[in-house]
C-alpha cells in the first residue's frame, strides 16, 4: 500500500481488492475505473492503492491517470509528469515513452496524466485512448483508472463506458445522498456496470481514539 496508510487502511484495500475480484461472477474485470461524484473524496488514493494491493498479489497492473484536469498520482508516486496520458494520446510519443514502472512495487506501472491538455473530454473518446486500452489489455492483467469527478465534467462518463466497471468513491457523513444519486444516473446513462460503492473516510473508534481510514466495499 502508499507509505501513508495505516494497518487498518492495508486491510480495507486488501478488502476492496478481493470484493473487486469476486465482483463480477464470470471472471474478475480487467478494467476499473474509480471515480466519485464530486472533488475530495479519495478517489485517486483509492485508485493508487487498489493497484498495489492488486500488484502485491504478483499481478502486473498498470494505473492510469486519467485525471487530465487535476492529476496527483505522479505526485503521490513521486515520480515525472512532463509525458504521460496527454502526450500519448495527441500523438507525440509512443506507449512505452510515457509508462513508468514502479520501484518499490515491480508489479506495478503507471501512466501519468502528462501536461494539462486543453480538450481532455475530446482527448478521452478519442480512437488513440481506445487503440491505448486494446494495447494494455494485451500487456497488463489489471487496469485501474483514476478520473475526475462525474458531477464536475463528462470525462468520466465518457470512460465509464469503456471500461468492465466502476467504483464510486463516497465521503462519509460529507457527500449529500442526492449526489451520490445523481453519479449512479450518470453511469447508468453510460450504461457502465457499477461494481460497488468504497465508503471513504469513515470515522472508527479503535484503540481509545478515532481514525479515519477507507472502510469498506458495498455493492
Amino acid at each position: 500500500m502508499a507509505a501513508q496508510a495505516t494497518s487498518e487502511q492495508s486491510e480495507a484495500y486488501r478488502a476492496l481488492r478481493t470484493s473487486v475480484l469476486l465482483s463480477v461472477a464470470s471472471r474478475a474485470p480487467q478494467t476499473v475505473l474509480i471515480t466519485s461524484a464530486k472533488i475530495g473524496e479519495g478517489k485517486s488514493s483509492t485508485a493508487l492503492n487498489l493497484a498495489m494491493a492488486l500488484a502485491q498479489c504478483g499481478s502486473s497492473v498498470v494505473l492510469l491517470d486519467c485525471d487530465l484536469r487535476k492529476p496527483v498520482l505522479a505526485r503521490l508516486l513521486g515520480i515525472q509528469n512532463e509525458r504521460g496520458m496527454s502526450t500519448h494520446l495527441t500523438g507525440h510519443d509512443s506507449i512505452n515513452d510515457v509508462i513508468q514502472q514502479y520501484k518499490e512495487q515491480p508489479n506495478l506501472w503507471l501512466i501519468p496524466s502528462g501536461p494539462i491538455p486543453p480538450n481532455p473530454a475530446e482527448l478521452l473518446c478519442s480512437e488513440a485512448m481506445e487503440s491505448l486500452f486494446g494495447e494494455l489489455r494485451r500487456r497488463f492483467k489489471h487496469i485501474i483508472i483514476d478520473s475526475p469527478p462525474l458531477l464536475a465534467v463528462t470525462d468520466a462518463t465518457v470512460l465509464a463506458s469503456a471500461v468492465d466497471g466502476v467504483i464510486l468513491v463516497v465521503e462519509s457523513g460529507v457527500t449529500p445522498k442526492k449526489f451520490v444519486s445523481r453519479a449512479r444516473n450518470i453511469l447508468d446513462g453510460a450504461n457502465a456496470r457499477l461494481l460497488g460503492v468504497a465508503l471513504n473516510k469513515v470515522h472508527m473508534r479503535h484503540d481509545g481514539y478515532y481514525g479515519s481510514y477507507y472502510s469498506g466495499y458495498h455493492a
